[in-house]
């Protein structure tokens, strides 16, 4: 833009070779965080709007921590002894090969075998750590 007329600038017709030599330049994409899935159940949970608020405490969780959540399981009430959406994040991990799995707490595995052991054969069979959200719930 020419300041003084307000009009378009025109360029050279020598410019453009110029131009044509110089480097695109690459955007940077910016770094990607590390993808994580969230698993809960619902039956520790008293209403459904308490279900939105912990996979929303699962997701800030994950972002200060550098995550991004691919995906939340929801165990449906009802389900055991069958957890399908568990049996559903077991599949996802080998798939995808996502490394990290946010539980509010480990409360959440119970009923698939004691807390602590439970989680260290979890991650040993799927190379996924179990990471807990204990960050306090703001309202």
């Amino acid at each position: 833009m020419d300041r003084s007329t307000g009009k378009a600038a025109k360029i050279s017709a020598h410019a453009t070779p110029v131009l044509a030599t110089l480097p695109v330049r690459q955007r940077t994409p910016a770094p990607e965080r590390q993808r994580a899935y969230g698993y809960l159940r619902k039956d520790l949970l008293p209403v459904e709007s308490e279900v939105n608020r912990t996979k929303e405490r699962i997701d800030r969780f994950a972002k200060t921590s550098g995550y991004e959540i691919a995906a939340v399981f929801v165990e449906e009430c009802g389900k055991w002894p069958h957890p399908v959406a568990f049996e559903r994040l077991v599949q996802a991990i080998f798939r995808d090969r996502v490394e990290v799995v946010i539980v509010p707490s480990l409360v959440h595995f119970a009923g698939l075998g004691s807390f602590n052991s439970f989680k260290e054969h979890f991650e040993a069979a799927t190379q996924a750590r179990v990471v807990c959200a204990l960050e306090p719930l703001s309202s």
